[in-house]
């Protein structure tokens, strides 16, 4: 389910969904801003994007297959929770592919600045055979001020005899939820 943009959002919302979209490229994306150990986090993974008076802190933990984290927005120079998502789910062997995968799904929706509940939108050009069938699918609701949903990844299997798909199966999700905090 797509929420478009409420044109009638206040100033500041539109202003930190559109740094959200410029944090969320330049960090777990595209890896231009490099992983670290968050602090006071020990063994997270995450990454720290700040612009101006914004803060952008997203923080996981996995355990090869099982992962969980947050996505924080600070304004006020780090002073003020302004925004957050949780998230949690499970990918089959931590599939370099599936991740790979996930990432061009989340780089088109970043890019377009569209908001799909923080996550992905379902691509049809972005399914591809080369990559043995990957699907994405993303169920959610709300708008950018207070969402939920869960986002999938399935694999569909051949019968390499009959060219067929005889099995899809998921190989990766995440269940999301996250809110403004700003009153």
């Amino acid at each position: 389910m797509h929420v478009s943009v409420d044109t009638g959002m206040h100033t500041r919302t539109l202003e930190l969904m559109d740094f959200f979209f410029e944090a969320a490229i330049a960090t777990y994306v595209t890896g231009t801003v490099k992983k670290t150990t968050i602090p006071g986090l020990p063994g997270s993974k995450g990454y720290t994007y700040p612009r101006g008076e914004y803060l952008y802190i997203d923080s996981y933990g996995t355990n090869g297959e099982k992962s969980g984290g947050q996505t924080l927005i600070y304004v006020d120079h780090g002073q003020t929770l302004a925004w957050m998502m949780h998230y949690k789910g499970w990918c089959k062997n931590d599939d370099p592919e599936v991740i790979a995968y996930l990432k061009k799904i989340l780089a088109k929706a970043y890019a377009e600045k569209k908001f799909y509940g923080g996550r992905g939108a379902q691509f049809p050009e972005l399914s591809d055979p080369e990559i043995n069938d990957l699907q994405y699918t993303n169920r959610w609701s709300g708008t950018f001020e207070n969402f939920s949903g869960r986002e999938e990844i399935t694999r569909d299997y051949y019968d390499p005899d009959a060219v067929l798909v005889t099995d899809t199966r998921e190989v990766f999700w995440h269940r999301f939820d996250g809110m403004l905090m700003l009153p």
